[in-house]
């Protein structure tokens, strides 16, 4: 592809950024995407740029919310996706891409394989946090020992139906508050604060 269609194809994405949702924000990062790895250093900076504006888009995506944890928002998102597609076409204009493009087929599988890395490695880490951001509710309420209890169930049994049960009668021998005050924490949790108003 010459340099003025991918300045156009460019422009497109930027002028149809305002109006998409989270999913179609994400196929226009992976599109640029596309373009970044074909034609510049792996160590640019412009890879670097678009795969935290990918990374966010992805946490949103995943979490199926327009306002995510760590204060990321769509809108954030759409302004720094539209800054980086303009920074990108002025430089593409003023000095032209750096490399030709590489269309072997080993770094087509290369670019599929790192990206689907990306995505699992991104998810992993949106759950890791879903999780730390539970536990730390529930071992904010409980003792020790009770924290230590509900540890040992879940060692114990490896089937999650009868492990409810074995959960809810500890949390009931707890205490009604201790329940009740574990919800309140993971809803006021910062992370998830900010997204309760949109359920």
């Amino acid at each position: 592809m010459d340099t003025d269609k991918i300045i156009l194809l460019l422009s497109e994405y930027n002028d149809s950024i305002e109006h998409l949702d989270r999913e179609k924000l994400y196929q226009i990062t992976n599109s640029v995407h596309s373009i970044i790895v074909d034609y510049f250093p792996a160590s640019d900076a412009f890879k670097v740029d678009l795969t935290r504006i990918r990374n966010n888009v992805f946490m949103l995506v995943s979490s199926k919310r327009d306002i995510g944890i760590s204060g990321i928002t769509l809108e954030r998102e759409k302004k720094s996706l539209k800054i980086f597609i303009e920074t990108l076409v002025n430089q593409i204009s003023k000095i032209g891409l750096p490399t030709s493009p590489n269309n072997s087929m080993d770094n087509s599988i290369t670019l599929h394989v790192s990206q689907n890395q990306e995505q699992t490695q991104e998810q992993k880490q949106f759950q890791k946090q879903i999780i730390e951001i539970f536990i730390e509710s529930i071992r904010d309420e409980i003792s020790g020992k009770q924290f230590k209890e509900l540890k040992e169930i879940a060692r114990e049994e490896k089937d999650p139906v009868k492990a409810k049960n074995r959960i809810f009668e500890s949390l009931k021998k707890f205490g009604v508050d201790i329940c009740s005050n574990i919800i309140a924490n993971i809803i006021t949790n910062p992370s998830i604060w900010h997204g309760f108003d949109l359920i």
